[in-house]
């Protein structure tokens, strides 16, 4: 490794989401970093919070939202860390969300 090499680890984070598949991201950087600048802007403060999710990526997200819904498919342990869960991402699984929330009809 030349002098100007960093290891892959210090550029990007992963988190295993199936035995097939990863999410590969900045480090520091999440969907909750995310969420925060967008909520620390004026036009988006006060304004009810809902997010979607099924994996270990989303759990931080979860903390900053006001509503946190896990998709049927997910794992249990975002399952029970979430205020509602609805049917499974290939089940209609945010269109039934929004409509329990009363978002759509």
């Amino acid at each position: 490794m030349n002098a100007t090499a960093r290891p892959l680890k210090t550029k990007l984070a992963f988190y295993r989401q199936t035995p097939y598949s990863m999410d590969v991201v900045v480090p520091n950087g999440s969907k909750q970093t995310g969420i925060k600048q967008l909520l620390a802007l004026p036009e988006y403060q006060d304004l009810p919070t809902y997010a979607f999710g099924d994996g270990n990526n989303d759990l931080s997200m979860f903390d900053v939202v006001d509503h946190a819904i896990a998709m049927g498919n997910a794992d249990d342990h975002v399952k029970d860390v979430a205020e509602y869960v609805t049917t499974a991402n290939v089940d209609h699984g945010i269109v039934n969300g929004l409509k329990h929330f009363k978002l759509i009809s």
